[in-house]
């Protein structure tokens, strides 16, 4: 095999620059193929990302938390509501023994830190600003004819990874399936100043859509305001009074007396996800491969997660000394060097594609258990945020998976957190069931004389829902994740 790389990386996103700084030390040739000039400032629209202990974790062995801990703000509390409704949540760091819930910190600072790192690493070939014209797959290696200042290149990889969001394409043309829903939503994101405590972010369910809070520093706070595509051009077009005026009648006075507002940002929400993740020596990293619903803040989280367990495989398929013997990747019997081998992409697959389903199946049925109409849907939503504030052990295992706290953890987090983290996720994980199994007969002596719903109504329910059905396409969903 004759490749100029062993990994090529199609997009320098946050997805892209974590996996080729996850790869320094693996001994692996590494390529990063980036549209824009990674040497100019990020120009990345207002962004917030609330990341994870594990996601801290992997960008602080990657060096990048250090980069921005300046600028990230924590979360020690969240508050769970549904305009209108009784019930609410409330989650406290402290009563789940930890810190914090999370770190929230802005796309263009990461992306910054990022980039800077990326070239500041001399293990890694920058190709920037440059763009992929066309890929050719071969049983071996992967062609990537590659335009530039330059002019026109080829270079070819043991292992192709495209981490370009989607945009260039070249997933669908490839063959990649994906399974689509377009919730017919777009979040208007903006920042805005308001008083109260500043580690707190709500999460408000309104009429139209989710609302996100999340600390900016101070009295300033990120907000990710969902309503119907067809509005919120509207909605984030308002004068700066009308605008605040509609957000406080939404959020309340939790925050008190909103104002301020910064420049709106609209993005149009759908889910993709891909139902391979890998063809042939080539892999789909981050949005490319799997976009969700901003509810909950998992999206980076799960990316962060890919990345981190790629990388492992890579290092195992190159004989990486830090592993341990018996956890490392099936080797090809032909190139047990190669990181683009069946055995060690399948092995990747295998491992991430429970975690991916987890994570799209609970955005999902957030996105659309919150906006079924009827008072009915209302009253039971409010009664699971009363159940889950008055049950600890169910929402500390609800807590434990949002925040990714459960096994298996990748190494690029650490063993610490690992071991932090282990005793606590089995415990909760025994509490979780004891709890279900309580609800579980509670519910069944309820429904005993309770009387079957009428078919017509269950039917005229599902055509009033405001969602369509999920469906497999060759073409994704376009569009991106505010939060």
């Amino acid at each position: 095999m004759n490749a100029d790389f062993d990994i090529a990386i199609l997009g320098a996103g946050l997805a892209g620059s974590a996996l080729a700084l996850a790869l320094r030390g693996s001994g692996a040739r590494t390529a990063v193929i980036e549209t824009h000039d990674l040497a100019a400032p990020a120009k990345i629209p207002l962004r917030a990302i609330a990341l994870s202990d594990v996601s801290k974790s992997i960008l602080q062995n990657l060096g990048a938390w250090n980069e921005v801990r300046a600028d990230a703000w924590p979360v020690r509390k969240i508050h769970v509501s549904e305009q209108g409704v009784f019930g609410v949540t409330r989650i406290r760091a402290a009563e789940e023994g930890l810190d914090a819930l999370g770190q929230v910190v802005l796309a263009s600072d990461l992306a910054r830190a990022l980039h800077r790192l990326l070239r500041a690493s001399p293990q890694v070939s920058l190709l920037s600003p440059a763009r992929a014209t066309e890929i050719a797959r071969h049983s071996d290696d992967v062609a990537v004819r590659v335009g530039g200042a330059g002019g026109v290149s080829q270079l070819r990889a043991k292992l192709l990874v495209l981490a370009d969001g989607g945009a260039s394409g070249f997933a669908e043309r490839l063959g990649f399936r994906f399974r689509t829903t377009d919730y017919r939503q777009s979040a208007v994101v903006a920042a805005i100043d308001g008083g109260g405590e500043g580690d707190v972010a709500f999460e408000r369910f309104t009429a139209h859509g989710p609302l996100a809070v999340l600390p900016a520093g101070g009295r300033r706070r990120v907000v990710a305001w969902v309503h119907a595509r067809d509005d919120a051009a509207a909605v984030a077009a308002l004068p700066d009074d009308q605008f605040t005026e509609r957000l406080q009648r939404d959020l309340g006075w939790r925050l008190g007396k909103l104002h301020n507002p910064g420049p709106r940002f609209v993005y149009p929400l759908g889910l993709n996800r891909s139902l391979d993740m890998v063809r042939g020596r080539v892999a789909l990293l981050g949005d490319a491969a799997h976009r969700v619903h901003p509810v909950a803040g998992q999206g980076f989280n799960l990316a962060l997660r890919d990345v981190a367990f790629l990388s492992e495989c890579v290092f195992d398929a190159l004989g990486d000394p830090r592993a341990p013997h018996d956890s490392r990747a099936p080797h090809d019997p032909h190139d047990p060097r190669d990181p683009g081998a069946a055995a060690v992409l399948n092995a990747w697959r295998r491992q991430r594609m429970a975690d991916v389903r987890r994570v799209v199946r609970f955005t999902d049925a957030l996105a659309r258990l919150f906006v079924m109409p009827g008072r009915p849907a209302a009253c039971a939503r409010g009664l699971g945020l009363a159940a889950l504030d008055l049950l600890p052990p169910l929402r500390r295992g609800l807590v434990r998976r949002g925040l990714g706290l459960v096994p298996p953890w990748p190494r690029l987090a650490g063993e610490r957190l690992a071991d932090e983290h282990r005793a606590d996720a089995q415990q909760a994980d025994e509490q979780q069931a004891n709890a279900h199994r309580a609800n579980a007969q509670r519910l069944g002596a309820q429904r005993a004389g309770a009387q079957r719903p009428n078919e017509q109504q269950a039917k005229a329910q599902r055509a009033d829902a405001r969602l369509p059905e999920e469906r497999v396409t060759d073409a994704r969903l376009p569009g991106d994740c505010p939060v």
